[in-house]
């Protein structure tokens, strides 16, 4: 931030909150560590956001609690614009005993090997760069049936911006779905030959 914006800043406090008299200790800090922040604009966001939480003139550690959620707020908006949307997943009726079975039969499935398992978080790792969570995912795969795991990742290669746990499970789920719906047609079909 320029000076300008720092004494701006520092106004903005001094009209929200009036009724605080902070020591010239306390403005020195601000003095010192506000021309620090990359951006004037998620300065501005922070302090409106500690103006609706904060009836007195917030502490440094506030401030920066406040200013590291606009900054991933902002990150989330930025990543929230896909390129292209991902193919609609295939829709199935859960409500019934049947998926129950077939999920049950599903579970019998081959589940990837350690090693298996480590390339294709590789290729996420590749495509979505390293992410907190790698030893929780690594477990996960550990116990998912290999063949929708591998549909899975090559979604996510082929659509990098839908990162996160939530949206892999998802299209996992949806891939298990198609799994399962073929393999109650050759139930259906080894039962119409019996």
């Amino acid at each position: 931030m320029t000076p300008d914006e720092t004494r701006t800043a520092l106004a903005t406090m001094a009209v929200y909150w009036p009724h605080s008299k902070p020591e010239a200790t306390t403005i020195a800090l601000w003095q010192q560590k506000l021309p620090n922040m990359r951006s004037a604009a998620l300065v501005t966001e922070a302090l409106a956001s500690l103006m609706e939480s904060t009836p007195y003139w917030p502490h440094w550690s506030e401030f920066i609690t406040a200013y590291r959620a606009a900054m991933a707020a902002e990150r989330r908006d930025s990543q929230a614009q896909p390129a292209e949307a991902l193919p609609a997943a295939p829709v199935a009726d859960r409500s019934t005993n049947t998926f129950a079975a077939l999920r049950a039969a599903l579970a019998r499935q081959p589940a990837p090997t350690s090693h298996q398992a480590t390339e294709l978080l590789g290729e996420l790792v590749d495509v979505w760069g390293m992410f907190d969570d790698f030893d929780k995912w690594a477990r996960k795969f550990g116990r998912m049936d290999r063949d929708c795991l591998t549909a899975t990742v090559g979604d996510a290669v082929l659509w990098p911006e839908s990162r996160g746990w939530a949206p892999f499970a998802e299209r996992y789920l949806a891939h298990s779905d198609v799994q399962s719906l073929a393999l109650w047609e050759q139930h259906t079909a080894a039962k119409a030959a019996a």
